[in-house]
């Protein structure tokens, strides 16, 4: 199983991100699949999309973060990674 939440992270000016929101929707499919396993599903693991922030294979873009690690880059080619 395995999945993610792409979203315009905002690095605020103390270079911190909030990403609630991201922790809130990995908390629920955690909580969900503990669910399904006291239900007797024979779940062996969990991926999620990627834990740093990558490219999209579909648009080539990075302004859509899905990485639990930001990386300093932008879809122009900017930033020091």
């Amino acid at each position: 199983m395995g999945n993610g939440l792409g979203a315009r992270d905002e690095v605020t000016s103390d270079r911190k991100i909030n990403d609630d929101y991201q922790i809130s929707y990995l908390a629920e499919h955690i909580e969900a699949m503990v669910k399904a396993i006291k239900d007797g599903v024979n779940l062996l693991a969990y991926t999620s999309w990627g834990w740093i922030d990558l490219v999209s294979a579909g648009t080539g873009q990075i302004a859509k973060r899905y990485g639990y690690v930001y990386v300093n880059r932008n879809d122009q080619g900017n930033g020091d990674f």
